[in-house]
C-alpha cells in the first residue's frame, strides 16, 4: 500500500510539471495558423510632384518615388503603390501582383512611355489592380495577357488611337469605370477580348471605338453598362462567346448594338435605342431578350439570320423597314412570348424560311408604304407559324399575311386591320379555332390555292365579308368540331360571279 501511496503522489507532481510546460508552450505559440494570418502589404508612395528622384527615396510618405518605374522595381508581390496626383509616364510592363491606386481619374494619369508599346501591360500573372486613375493615349492603352482576377475600379481609358482595353486568356472585371474616344468611336475597339472571361459593372462606353466590346470565345457578364455612339456596335460576340447583358442602356449605334455570330447571348432588361438593329443573331448564334425596351431601329428591333432563340416580355416600338422582328433561315422555332410590338413599320413580324410561335403577344400599328403594300402585323413567306392567345389589331395591312406557308391559330383576336384580319396566299395551309375576327375589311381572305380549317370561331362586323374566298383559284374552306358564328351585317362570304 505504501508503494502505492509514493506513486500516485509522483504521478501527481508529473501532471503538475505537464501543465506548467504546456502554458509556457501555449503562451509562445501564434494565435492561428500562418497561413491563416492576414500580413500588411507593403505600400510605396509616388509623387510626381518632384520632377527629379531623389537618392534618399524609399517610397514612404515623406520621400516618395518620383516615377511608376522606380516604384515597381523595388514593390514586392502584394505591394500597393499608392500615386498621388499628377502625370506619370508609363510604357511598364507588371509581371507580379501589385495595386496602383491614384488619387481619381481626374487627378492621376498614366501616359504613353515608349512609342507603340502599351501605355501599361500585364503578362503571366494575376491579381493586378488598378484604382482611381486614367491610362490616357496610345495605340493600345492596358493590355492584360494571362491570369486571373484582375480588377480595374474607377479607372478611365481615354483617348487611345486602336483599342483601349486588350485581354487574352485573363480574367478581368471593370467596376464603375469610363472608357472614351477610343479611334475617335469609328475605328480600332473599346474593349477586344480573347478567351478568358470579362465582368462590366456599372461602366460607361462612349465612342469606344467602332465596336465598343467584341469578345472572342470569352464568358462576359456586362451589368447595367452605359454605351453609346460607336460607329458600329456596343457588342460583338464571335466564336463560341457567352454573354450575358443584364439592365443598361445600348444607344445610337451605326449597325447591330447588340450582335451574336456562332455565340450565344442573353439579355435582360436593357433598353436599345437609335440604332440600325437592336439585337442580331447571326450564323449559329442563340440569342434571348426578356424584360427590355428596343425602340426607334432603322432595321429591325430583332433579328435573326440562321439562328434561333426568343423574345419574351418585352416592347419593341418602332422597329424598322425589317419590322419588329425579322427571322430568315431559322434553325428552330424562335419564341416570341409575352411581347408588344408597337408601330414597328411595314411589318410587326418578318418571316422568310423561318418558323415562329407567338404567344400572348400584342402586335398593332404597322404601317403601308408609299405604294399602300405591306403594313401587316405578321408576314410570313415560306414559313410556318403557331399563333396562341395574341391580339394583332389596327395594322394597316393585314393582321396576318401568308404565302406559301402553314399557320396554326388559337384563341387570338384580330381586331380592325385594314385589308384582313388574315390573307391566305398562294398555296398556303391554315386551321382557325376559338379567335375572333371583328371590323377587320374582310375577315379571312383565302385565295390561290389556298386551304382553310374553321373551328369555334367568331366573325362579328367585318366591313366587306366575313371569308373573302378567291373565284378562279380553287380555295378549300372546311369547317370542323365547334360551330363558328357568322354575327353583324356583312355578308359571310363572297358570293362568285
Amino acid at each position: 500500500m505504501r508503494n502505492w501511496k509514493v506513486s500516485a503522489r509522483a504521478l501527481r507532481r508529473v501532471l503538475v510539471l505537464l501543465g506548467l510546460l504546456g502554458a509556457v508552450v501555449s503562451s509562445c505559440r501564434p494565435s492561428a495558423p500562418l497561413h491563416h494570418r492576414e500580413l500588411a502589404p507593403v505600400i510605396l508612395d509616388v509623387s510626381a510632384r518632384d520632377a527629379r528622384e531623389q537618392a534618399s527615396a524609399d517610397g514612404s510618405p515623406a520621400r516618395p518615388f518620383a516615377t511608376l518605374a522606380a516604384a515597381l522595381r523595388v514593390a514586392p508581390p502584394g505591394a500597393l503603390v499608392r500615386l498621388d496626383e499628377g502625370d506619370y509616364q508609363a510604357g511598364l510592363l507588371l509581371v507580379q501582383r501589385v495595386v496602383l491606386m491614384g488619387r481619381g481619374p481626374a487627378r492621376t494619369r498614366l501616359l504613353p512611355g515608349s512609342a507603340g508599346a502599351p501605355v501599361l501591360a500585364v503578362r503571366g500573372t494575376g491579381g493586378v489592380e488598378l484604382r482611381g486613375l486614367a491610362i490616357e493615349g496610345g495605340d493600345v492603352g492596358l493590355l492584360i495577357e494571362g491570369g486571373e482576377g484582375h480588377l480595374l475600379s474607377h479607372v478611365a481609358l481615354r483617348g487611345q488611337g486602336r483599342t483601349a482595353l486588350l485581354v487574352r486568356a485573363a480574367g478581368v472585371t471593370l467596376r464603375g469605370s469610363e472608357i472614351a474616344d477610343a479611334g475617335r468611336g469609328q475605328s480600332g475597339f473599346g474593349i477586344e477580348a480573347t478567351g478568358g472571361s470579362l465582368h462590366l459593372e456599372h461602366c460607361l462606353l462612349r465612342r469606344a471605338g467602332r465596336r465598343a466590346v467584341v469578345l472572342h470565345g470569352t464568358h462576359a457578364l456586362l451589368e447595367d453598362v452605359d454605351v453609346a455612339d460607336s460607329a458600329l456596335s456596343a457588342l460583338q460576340a464571335t466564336d463560341g462567346a457567352n454573354v450575358r447583358v443584364r439592365g443598361g442602356s445600348f444607344v445610337r449605334l451605326g449597325g447591330a448594338a447588340l450582335y451574336a455570330g456562332g455565340a450565344r447571348l442573353a439579355v435582360e432588361g436593357a433598353r436599345i435605342a437609335d440604332s440600325e438593329y437592336g439585337v442580331m443573331g447571326f450564323r449559329g448564334a442563340h440569342i434571348s431578350v426578356e424584360g427590355s425596351l428596343l425602340e426607334n431601329q432603322r432595321v429591325s428591333g430583332v433579328a435573326v439570320v440562321q439562328s434561333s432563340g426568343s423574345l419574351r416580355r418585352s416592347t419593341v416600338f418602332r422597329g424598322g423597314i425589317e419590322g419588329g422582328v425579322f427571322a430568315l433561315s431559322t434553325t428552330e422555332p424562335f419564341l416570341i412570348e409575352d411581347s408588344r410590338i408597337i408601330e414597328p413599320g411595314t411589318f410587326g413580324i418578318h418571316l422568310s424560311h423561318a418558323s415562329a410561335v407567338i404567344r400572348g403577344s400584342e402586335i398593332a400599328f404597322a404601317t403601308t408604304d408609299r405604294q399602300r403594300d405591306l403594313g401587316d402585323g405578321i408576314y410570313a413567306n415560306d414559313s410556318s407559324v403557331v399563333l396562341q392567345w395574341s391580339v394583332l389589331r389596327r395594322n394597316q395591312g393585314s393582321g396576318l399575311s401568308l404565302v406559301r406557308s402553314r399557320l396554326t391559330l388559337e384563341s387570338s383576336d384580330f381586331i380592325g386591320n385594314g385589308r384582313a384580319g388574315i390573307s391566305l396566299l398562294d398555296r398556303t395551309t391554315a386551321t382557325a379555332a376559338t379567335s375572333l375576327f371583328g371590323k377587320n375589311g374582310a375577315g379571312i381572305l383565302v385565295g390561290e390555292r389556298s386551304e382553310l380549317s374553321l373551328a369555334g370561331n367568331v366573325f362579328d362586323a367585318n366591313t366587306l365579308f366575313a371569308i373573302d374566298a378567291g373565284c378562279r383559284d380553287p380555295a378549300v374552306i372546311r369547317e370542323r368540331g365547334r360551330r363558328t358564328q357568322y354575327l353583324g351585317p356583312s355578308p359571310r362570304q363572297r358570293a362568285c360571279p
